[in-house]
């Protein structure tokens, strides 16, 4: 069975960003996976960095929606 998108993203941006952010003092906080009906439909990669007290979130949101979502 072929991986999907999300799964897919989840491991390919694991590996190529955890690396360099940690050199740069991020941690992985979370990763948050959205779901509509019950599917995967977008996920985050949340990076903390506690002694500057900054934050870096990385999404991928592959599937179209014409949900609106506010700024």
């Amino acid at each position: 069975m072929a991986m999907d998108k999300i799964d897919n993203f989840n491991i390919k941006a694991e590996n190529l960003f955890r690396p360099e952010l940690e050199k740069n003092g991020y941690t992985l906080d979370e990763i948050k996976i959205g779901e509509i009906n019950g599917e995967k439909w977008s996920t985050h990669h949340i990076y903390i960095n506690n002694k500057s007290n900054l934050k870096i979130i990385i999404k991928q949101e592959p599937y179209y929606t014409d949900c609106i979502v506010p700024v």
